[in-house]
């Protein structure tokens, strides 16, 4: 097996239960080759709770087409589950649900995908959601291609998408992808005369970033993508109590 790629999931705050229902938040896309040679692919995904609250998880799998012959699984906290070409949910039970204490960071998510020698492109939709409130959620989506190469169009730049929902009144998510791989790369808040009220440094050059009403004041804010000290994207956010 071949780790391809890394993506860094970045919790912001706990899920709150005050948290009101969402839009369905803006889906985040990534495509990925299997090699010639190499029977499966392996993506792993790595969360961090910068929050002052525990998070607690769960995750499901929704398949928007499979190649016929190929299957998938994903693997979180203690178990690896079966390989299938349906949708699959994490249990709803306490052994199967990942709590990410403040500070901590959870290593135990990668996907599997097996194309059996059958050339073409799956898509799996991957969300994670607040066991106590699952309207909260944010998705991302991995098209797995195997003898069927992408080209320069399809490889994303950098990208930092706008926060949703917004007013932000409880729970809301944003996304950035970076190309490259830069050394460091953090999300910065700043209010509106400029200062500096949150910095959180990121595990790698992609990932889902979720804010929670509570850390900020009523106002306005905007957020950046900073890479090696280089502000790339900015997207502005309304906080309201």
């Amino acid at each position: 097996m071949k780790h391809i790629y890394l993506l860094a999931i970045i919790v912001a705050t706990a899920f709150g239960a005050s948290a009101q229902s969402v839009e369905p938040v803006e889906t985040w896309e990534e495509n990925i080759l299997v090699p010639d040679g190499e029977s499966e692919g392996v993506y792993s995904m790595y969360m961090t709770n910068v929050g002052s609250s525990d998070v607690n998880l769960r995750v499901s799998a929704h398949v928007v087409s499979i190649v016929f012959g190929a299957e998938y699984r994903f693997c979180w906290g203690p178990s690896c589950f079966l390989w299938t070409t349906e949708d699959y949910t994490s249990p709803d039970q306490d052994y199967w649900i990942v709590n990410i204490a403040p500070g901590a960071v959870d290593t135990t998510f990668y996907t599997d995908y097996r194309h059996n020698d059958n050339d073409g492109i799956s898509t799996i939709e991957y969300c994670w959601f607040d066991v106590n409130n699952t309207s909260d959620e944010s998705c991302y989506t991995l098209n797995w291609h195997y003898g069927v190469p992408f080209g320069v169009d399809d490889v994303q730049k950098v990208e930092l998408s706008a926060m949703s929902p917004n007013p932000v009144t409880g729970t809301s998510s944003f996304t950035y992808q970076i190309n490259g791989n830069p050394v460091n790369v953090n999300i910065v808040f700043h209010n509106l005369v400029g200062e500096k009220v949150q910095e959180v440094q990121a595990q790698g050059p992609n990932g889902v970033v979720f804010v929670n009403a509570d850390d900020f004041e009523t106002g306005i804010y905007f957020y950046s993508i900073v890479a090696d000290g280089k502000v790339l994207s900015t997207q502005k956010m309304v906080v309201s109590h």
